[in-house]
């Protein structure tokens, strides 16, 4: 969807919007200044107070905080060039993400997009819509690029500076079709978050990106389902250690450790008592085989080992590798998992985001 486009379609979802906000509507021409200064749309609106304000808009397919912020100033010079200073500036997408949303609330702008997502606030008015995991059209939703085969085109490129890689080269690596690389590659450019020119692939507003995927993922993967174990150990540590010296079962493919104890094998940084370890809810045999070698019990009391079916069935292990013996979920991975935990994993997923993924990406 381009800005004429989102104009068009954009204009009507907005005089809905502001009317079931008990917002009166009047379009008013633009005064003749230069084009450089003039917004794309100016409203004269009534607030249910009687107030009567200026509103004026940009309407922005590409919803990336750069553009934004170009099309905020560009509001803001036509605003001063006007004298208008009660006048106030208003954007809309076909979809902000929550980063976005919450940066324009502070930033005090009013926005909209086709999602339905709103946020107007006046003196007596105070109108604050999200709609949580939707966006305008299913294909065009940024929660698709996070589904659990679809992610694996985001986590082959999050962990990689820009790349040149055809849609066939991608289908293997990531194994999956052609067809579906094809689309995800469209759906992200369609978001702006994938640049395509010179030939390369490039993530845009990585750590947006990242913010969004975590507002996805965090009420999936509190669902997880979790089977509490105990190990005779004195700590964390030592369960490792019994799973690494079984390497007949350690060295299998079905398995990877995260949160606190994957992390202290690449990233140590704060200390932990239950190891977890996902594993597939159909792979009884594997699960029997880990609970066999660490010699674990229900637990009584406490429990230190954790066994968890991961939300992402078919992508959970993709990037995983072997640290020191057991096999752990790739950096992408533990970020996910650790942002979402309450126990000190916003601390260490800021670890893993700085001494891992970000130098990943560098070159930018």
């Amino acid at each position: 969807m381009n800005d004429k486009l989102l104009e068009r379609e954009g204009g009507k979802a907005l005089r809905k919007y502001l009317a079931e906000s008990e917002i009166g509507v009047r379009r008013v021409a633009l005064r003749p200044l230069s084009k450089a200064h003039r917004p794309d749309a100016e409203f004269e609106i009534r607030l249910p107070s009687g107030d009567r304000r200026r509103l004026v808009i940009e309407f922005k397919a590409n919803a990336r905080r750069a553009p934004l912020e170009n099309a905020i100033a560009q509001l803001r010079r036509y605003v001063a060039q006007r004298h208008s200073p009660d006048a106030q500036p208003l954007v809309f997408s076909p979809y902000f993400g929550r980063p976005v949303r919450k940066w324009l609330r502070d930033q005090g702008i009013w926005f909209a997009d086709l999602a339905g997502n709103q946020f107007f606030r006046a003196p007596g008015l105070l109108v604050d819509r999200e709609v949580v995991d939707s966006g305008p059209d299913v294909s065009e939703s940024p929660n698709g690029i996070f589904a659990d085969r679809s992610s694996r085109l985001l986590r082959y490129l999050f962990e990689r500076p820009p790349i040149k890689a055809g849609v066939r080269e991608l289908a293997r690596v990531l194994g999956i079709s052609p067809a579906s690389v094809v689309k995800s590659l469209k759906v992200l450019e369609g978001l702006g978050r994938l640049d395509r020119s010179n030939g390369k692939l490039r993530l845009l507003d990585r750590e947006d990106l990242l913010q969004e995927w975590i507002a996805f993922y965090r009420p999936r993967f509190r669902k997880q389902a979790e089977q509490r174990h105990y190990v005779h150990a004195r700590d964390a540590e030592p369960v490792i250690a019994m799973l690494r010296s079984h390497q007949e079962v350690a060295q299998l493919p079905g398995y990877g450790l995260s949160l606190h104890a994957g992390a202290s094998l690449v990233e140590p940084y704060v200390q932990f008592r239950e190891v977890h370890i996902y594993v597939s809810a159909d792979s009884g045999r594997l699960r029997a085989e880990l609970l066999n070698a660490l010699d674990a019990q229900p637990p009584a009391g406490e429990s230190n080992l954790v066994l968890i079916s991961p939300f992402y069935k078919n992508s959970f292990l993709y990037g995983s590798r072997v640290v020191r013996g057991v096999r752990v979920v790739s950096d992408l991975q533990l970020y996910l998992d650790l942002s979402c935990f309450p126990q000190r994993g916003g601390e260490q997923a800021e670890v893993i985001l700085e001494r891992r993924l970000r130098p990943a990406w560098s070159g930018e």
